[in-house]
């Protein structure tokens, strides 16, 4: 199949038969082939953005026609049920989408499925119910299993909203009422909700209560449908169950779901999962009440993501040399702002403006009240004697002084500029006395 790539082809091998030297006696050069044909659960572990679709098409299609057995392919959702078919319907791969009401499934597409003609492209709620009508298949694939443990869990949980059915709520918590604190019981049973008890649970454990799990069958085995069907599925299983209370929900469920009970589950010959991440810590197993489960080591050609955590096709990753890469966010110049500009120094204040005899403000110096015996108090044009030649610096123009207060005022008019240093005041007042 020309759109597979080198690690999911290893993978594959992997999974149909490679040859594994033994070392005995008189046995040089013998092997033995290592397979997992028929390994009950198996896991096979492809990160984001390597490909796990295609290679799960490619065991489902090579086992519908090497066995001539019916295959199934559970999403955990119908969009993605349809981006699986999309994908199918690019490399070849025979298929038929059986999701929804089984009532609205098209006849020609259920015998086309139970004929082994095509594989069929399911979702997990239609295996996971009380009444399943998907036909048992021999090989049963689920995409994405690292989120098995939402889908498959709400399956097998039953659901009691406050604002739905406020009585039925009122009697289970009056059933589990012994385990709860007083204070916290009396904010639950509060019509309205209480600021800290309303984003908050309280985990109940009824095997841990007298008679409560006694109750609790009683009580959950009345029930009307849609609850019915779902009490069904976990009846034999309530003493090993949790429950979750909070103002607005109660929520009953076991710790590890009773798949078991499944027919469509159960009776597969071979159930695959594949998923991004497995773990080693039993969470795969707790997903879907199956042990123990066999998982394929990654094989050493997977690529690895990039930083920005790789693409959502497998057709841009790796890179090739003619398509060069961005660098990682991490080491891109960031960009400038007006925000980032460095704050300027601040301005010192602007000196002090006097008013002048035409009555304009004007930049004015403070002359000292000794100064002003020197020099004439007179308004008028200076020469400015003794003020080098050639001088830039040489002031020109009208200059006028005048008395405020008993200080001496020095006044210039535009465009001279002002006397802003002792060393010009004192060369003037030595010219002009």
């Amino acid at each position: 199949m020309p759109g597979l790539w080198t690690h999911q082809g290893d993978l594959l091998r992997t999974y149909t038969g490679v040859i594994k030297p033994i070392a005995t006696t008189g046995s040089a050069g013998v092997g033995q082939v290592v397979n997992h044909l028929d390994d009950p659960d198996l896991a096979l572990e492809l990160p984001t953005g390597t490909g796990k679709t295609l290679p799960g098409l490619v065991i489902a299609d090579w086992v519908r026609c090497r066995r001539s057995g019916r295959v199934a392919y559970a999403c955990p959702t119908r969009q993605l049920a349809r981006q699986v078919a999309k994908v199918a319907a690019r490399e070849g791969i025979p298929i038929v989408t059986l999701t929804g009401k089984h009532a609205n499934w098209s006849t020609a597409d259920k015998a086309t499925y139970e004929g082994a003609e095509a594989i069929a492209v399911t979702t997990y709620s239609t295996i996971f119910n009380s009444n399943p009508k998907l036909a048992v298949p021999d090989l049963l694939l689920f995409d994405d299993a690292h989120a098995g443990e939402q889908y498959v869990g709400e399956q097998y949980a039953i659901s009691i909203r406050r604002n739905d059915v406020e009585p039925l709520y009122t009697a289970v918590l009056d059933i589990l009422a012994p385990a709860i604190d007083g204070i916290p019981l009396q904010r639950l049973r509060d019509p309205a909700p209480d600021p800290g008890m309303y984003r908050s649970a309280r985990l109940v454990v009824p095997l841990r209560q007298p008679d409560m799990v006694t109750q609790l069958d009683a009580l959950m085995s009345q029930l009307p449908a849609p609850w019915s069907f779902r009490y069904s599925m976990i009846r034999d299983v309530i003493a090993t169950c949790l429950v979750y209370v909070s103002h607005s929900t109660i929520l009953i469920r076991p710790v590890i779901p009773p798949a078991a009970n499944n027919p469509v589950f159960a009776t597969a010959r071979q159930r695959i999962y594949l998923s991004a991440t497995l773990g080693s810590g039993g969470e795969l197993e707790r997903a879907f009440g199956r042990a123990p489960i066999t998982r394929i080591a990654l094989p050493e050609t997977t690529p690895t993501p990039g930083p920005d955590g790789g693409s959502s096709s497998c057709r841009n990753w790796p890179p090739t040399p003619t398509r060069p890469r961005s660098p990682p966010r991490s080491s891109r110049r960031p960009a400038r702002r007006w925000f980032s500009h460095p704050t300027p120094p601040p301005r010192s204040p602007p000196p002090p403006r006097w008013p002048s005899p035409a009555g304009r403000c004007s930049p004015s110096i403070r002359w000292p009240r000794a100064w002003s015996r020197s020099p004439p108090h007179r308004t008028g044009s200076a020469a400015w004697p003794g003020w080098p030649a050639g001088s830039s610096r040489a002031p020109t123009g009208t200059f006028g002084y005048f008395h405020v207060d008993g200080w001496v005022l020095a006044d210039i008019s535009p465009p001279c500029r002002p006397l802003r240093s002792l060393t010009e005041i004192r060369t003037y007042d030595s010219h002009c006395a």
